[in-house]
């Protein structure tokens, strides 16, 4: 069997071809890179089915960390890796060649030959990226080190910290929120929802004062804006639908013109299937989760809102298995998260490749644990959030 490879980051080894068993995958790389395999393209999830979801996210000193009695990993074997971690790099690198466009000074390309010498030099992606993984498993390393007593106070959410917090913040917000004046029902939506996370409700006081101040919002022809007197827009028309149905009183409910979304939402509609975000805006798979999910919330989605929406979000599927926003672009994880919520609801998830989805997604997570919201970018949480939400 040939295979291709590349480095990916410096380290990952990823097989360009699609294969079928990891011992195979091993077998093709050159004997002194078998061990920096993290992940084959494909495995055989039938004979070894945890490895998909385990092994093939670890990088390769996770291997070698011991389990506890639960057969989890234990975290204190992380002591020391890190210096591993660098010289593998260091290593690996010797492995690299830089090949520069002969066009364009600012062109450039990785490739991988084992016969190659030379030192390389790092990309701004790799230094960010090395510097992330620096400070995560410096923070790895203090947990590791601390006391079980002040693990335990570690990993404590300060619930009525922030209950505290959040509750502040619907009564007021300081000077440094203007900036995010056109997203005013989205700030109600995250500190409501938030609340109801953490087990707790608003007090009628704050419920009324939110449920006036998104009737302000609302658009005499259907839909919500930012803010009073904003165009109706469909993400704070579905932040508003949602902070709303949180709250589920029969005042906050009743609030909802029900009969004038459902005409702002034909409006949004274009004749592609899809949906526009607002008057002249632009169409994405965005636009039509939000459309979707405040028709199915409000129980007015028909087979109107629904015709073609399932064609277009399959078309944005790409070669690597996510979703973009629009045909041709970038699998993004937060627009593949709209994409297979707004596919789940109209029951058209069939229409997408979900073996390819899955790899993607599973794909996106990078050493340090979080995920990443397209490839070769850092992690961080809001795109872990959709990762995560996606497996």
């Amino acid at each position: 069997m040939t295979s291709n490879f590349i480095i990916f980051e410096g380290w990952h080894v990823k097989n360009l071809l699609k294969i079928t068993k990891y011992q195979s995958h091993r077998q093709t790389l050159p004997r002194d890179l078998r061990h920096l395999v993290i992940k084959p393209s494909i495995v055989d999830t039938e004979s070894n089915p945890s490895f998909f979801f385990s092994v093939a996210l670890l990088p390769p000193f996770f291997f070698q960390l011991p389990s506890n009695t639960h057969g989890s990993l234990d975290f204190r074997g992380i002591r020391g890796h890190e210096s591993q971690i660098s010289n593998e790099r260091a290593r690996v690198r010797g492995k690299l060649v830089m090949e520069s466009s002969p066009s364009s000074s600012t062109s450039s390309t990785h490739c991988f030959s084992p016969h190659s010498q030379g030192e390389v030099k790092l990309t701004i992606t790799q230094l960010e990226q090395e510097n992330v993984e620096r400070k995560v498993f410096e923070i790895y390393r203090h947990f590791a080190e601390a006391p079980p007593q002040a693990k335990s106070f570690m990993v404590e959410l300060w619930r009525d910290e922030h209950i505290e917090f959040l509750t502040k913040g619907l009564r007021k917000l300081g000077p440094n929120f203007d900036i995010l004046d056109a997203n005013r029902p989205w700030l109600c939506y995250w500190i409501v929802h938030s609340i109801a996370l953490l087990g707790e409700h608003v007090d009628s006081e704050l419920e009324n004062n939110i449920v006036a101040f998104l009737a302000h919002c609302q658009d005499k022809d259907g839909g919500y804006g930012g803010g009073p007197g904003q165009m109706p827009h469909l993400a704070t028309t579905y932040a508003a639908v949602n902070t709303l149905v949180t709250l589920g009183s029969e005042r906050a409910l009743s609030s909802i013109d029900r009969g004038k979304m459902y005409e702002f939402l034909l409006q949004m509609k274009d004749a592609s299937g899809a949906f526009r975000m607002h008057d002249g805006g632009e169409i994405d798979v965005r636009a039509c989760y939000t459309a979707i999910s405040a028709a199915s919330m409000l129980n007015i989605l028909d087979s109107v809102l629904i015709k073609d929406v399932g064609n277009f979000i399959g078309s944005c599927q790409t070669y690597e298995g996510g979703i973009a926003g629009e045909p041709g672009s970038e699998a993004h994880g937060g627009y593949t998260f709209c994409g297979l919520a707004a596919m789940i609801l109209i029951n058209e998830a069939d229409k997408l490749d979900m073996p390819s989805l899955i790899d993607w997604a599973v794909f996106r997570q990078g050493v340090e644990c979080g995920f990443q919201g397209r490839t070769n970018k850092l992690v961080d949480g809001c795109y872990s959030f959709w990762e995560v939400l996606l497996l």
